[in-house]
């Protein structure tokens, strides 16, 4: 099943981009595998373990990047537009974009979504 996912710099009252990003949701065992292998990251305080939770994050947002089946993000002011995952991962203006991806992964996409579809 795959999520048609908008950060939310797309969304609100004062959006910086438009667009959406489609993810394939991780299956139940996927899902747990992935809580699994970073539970770490998810009750360790920033103070104590900036490095580590940075490092959880890169890794997360790895496993992320293999759950996208498209994306489509534009800059509001034009400078900068990603319609792929090498492109969203390249471009630091989406660097905010990719980390909320991750952790979207990691919990569930709860309350992020546009809508779910079915895949092609």
């Amino acid at each position: 099943m795959n999520l048609n996912w908008v950060p939310s710099t797309a969304k609100g009252e004062s959006p910086t981009m438009a667009g959406e990003v489609v993810v394939r949701l991780p299956s139940y065992p996927e899902r747990v595998r992935i809580q699994a292998r970073f539970a770490e990251f998810a009750g360790t305080k920033e103070e104590e373990k900036r490095h580590e939770k940075m490092l959880a994050i890169a890794d997360i947002a790895d496993t992320a990047k293999t759950h996208l089946v498209s994306v489509k993000l534009s800059m509001l002011d034009g400078s900068v537009a990603a319609n792929s995952a090498d492109e969203l991962y390249s471009m630091p203006q989406f660097d905010g974009v990719v980390t909320e991806l991750a952790l979207g992964l990691l919990n569930g996409f709860s309350g992020n979504s546009q809508g779910r579809s079915e895949p092609k």
